[in-house]
């Protein structure tokens, strides 16, 4: 049913739909019609008349194959060239994907949503209310996952938790004995509001590929498009996915901590905000290919290039 609304979605117009594929799916349906009438004309000239009177046999067969060939995609993937290591970008539920969920957070992890500072809509607040019976469940488990790591206090007036993380701080929680990274990507503001720049970003994800590499598990790896929503970053979400690929990338020179990375992005911001997946599809394969692996890197800077 996802996919037959795709049709008539602005993302699948703008970004989905080719006019080339339509027109070469009809051309080739009366092509077809034209060379069988021809053939079957040399034998026998009534029955080739019958064909021609069924000429509208074609035109569904041809409307019919332009609507496969401009198929709304919703998955695509390759696999990392030099590292057996399989990367996707799919449309689909973050929670129904297979593997360790990397969770976007604050540097105070905060984790109220009584209160409002964490959304229950946001991935967060899906997270707990999926995974934990209480908040304060969750907070005994970050308390153990976040010792000894060091702090700063917040601001004077902050809302909630007064402890501040450094941005890429990783807190590991194992809810069901699934392993969950919760990632310091924002700051909570005195107003209980979050706010995240690219830069944030670009800090926070080598600190946790290279947690994962020295503290996590071997498992799959799924991941949002980090930032997109509570935490307000501003670029649009191609960029960001972009640059979960040449990060993540960039940290496989150095160490191989998983199998597979799977970026979702959520059907209603896909269609929304028309997010351009044949765009992100060339990108993938380029980097999957032509990445070429350098020496001694420390993970995630630019320890990988794309030529």
């Amino acid at each position: 049913m996802s996919r037959l609304l795709a049709y008539f979605s602005r993302a699948y117009w703008k970004h989905g739909f080719s006019l080339h594929k339509a027109i070469a799916a009809l051309l080739s349906s009366f092509g077809a019609l034209w060379l069988l009438v021809e053939i079957v004309a040399f034998f026998s000239p009534e029955s080739a008349d019958k064909i021609k009177a069924a000429s509208w046999v074609f035109l569904v067969f041809g409307i019919g194959f332009a609507l496969w060939l401009n198929r709304p995609i919703h998955e695509v993937k390759c696999h990392l060239v030099g590292r057996d290591i399989k990367l996707r970008i799919c449309v689909d539920d973050f929670f129904k994907i297979p593997g360790a969920k990397i969770i976007g957070s604050n540097t105070t992890f905060d984790t109220d949503i009584n209160s409002g500072i964490i959304d229950k809509s946001s991935i967060q607040g899906q997270f707990t209310e999926n995974n934990y019976s209480s908040v304060s469940h969750l907070d005994a488990d970050l308390r153990e996952a976040l010792a000894g790591k060091p702090t700063t206090p917040a601001p004077a007036g902050k809302r909630g938790k007064q402890d501040v993380f450094p941005i890429g701080t990783v807190a590991l929680v194992r809810p069901s004995n699934k392993p969950h990274y919760l990632l310091a990507i924002a700051h909570i503001n005195a107003n209980g509001v979050a706010r995240g720049s690219f830069d944030d970003l670009k800090t926070a994800l080598p600190a946790l590929w290279e947690y994962i590499s020295n503290a996590g598990t071997i498992d799959a790896l799924v991941i949002p498009i980090l930032g997109s929503g509570f935490s307000r970053v501003p670029q649009k979400r191609e960029e960001i996915v972009r640059e979960i690929l040449n990060s993540f990338i960039a940290a496989c020179a150095s160490s191989r901590f998983t199998n597979s990375l799977t970026v979702v992005i959520r059907p209603k911001d896909f269609y929304e905000h028309a997010v351009n997946l044949s765009e992100l599809e060339s990108y993938l394969q380029h980097v999957c290919r032509y990445t070429e692996f350098g020496a001694n890197l420390r993970a995630g800077n630019n320890a990988g290039t794309a030529i």
